[in-house]
């Protein structure tokens, strides 16, 4: 069965290369002080998995948010808008053709005009 080790060394250091340099004569037992490691044994499957779940994990999270933050659910006032959809666009019915009755075309063409106005108000 083959195994990961995983050594982490921690120093006070003033940029990388300094903090390489202290790494290294740490591990050559030539600083004794200032120092601290700390170290971790796993499975290669295990560690494999840990970084494929971890990573799988992480872009779910950031799907969900995406998908949460442009759905209806979160949108406090107003109508739901769509964060990938036009802005101030909307559907436009067409009038009605109808051969009899224009008290009912009149009606409707009122309601129209009435929702449209409505809409701009808004």
């Amino acid at each position: 069965m083959k195994y990961t080790t995983t050594i982490k060394i921690t120093c006070d250091a003033v940029d990388k290369e300094d903090a390489l340099y202290v790494a290294g004569e740490f591990l050559r037992n030539n600083v004794e002080g200032g120092v601290s490691m700390s170290v971790r044994t796993e499975t290669q499957a295990a560690n494999r998995l840990t970084k494929i779940g971890g990573t799988c994990l992480l872009a779910v999270f950031v799907f969900s948010a995406i998908l949460m933050h442009s759905s209806a659910l979160f949108v406090a006032n107003g109508p739901a808008q769509s964060y990938f959809s036009a802005p101030a666009t909307s559907t436009v019915t067409p009038e009605l053709k109808t051969q009899d009755g224009t008290g009912f075309k009149r009606s409707w063409q009122k309601a129209k005009d009435a929702a449209i106005l409505n809409y701009i108000k808004s």
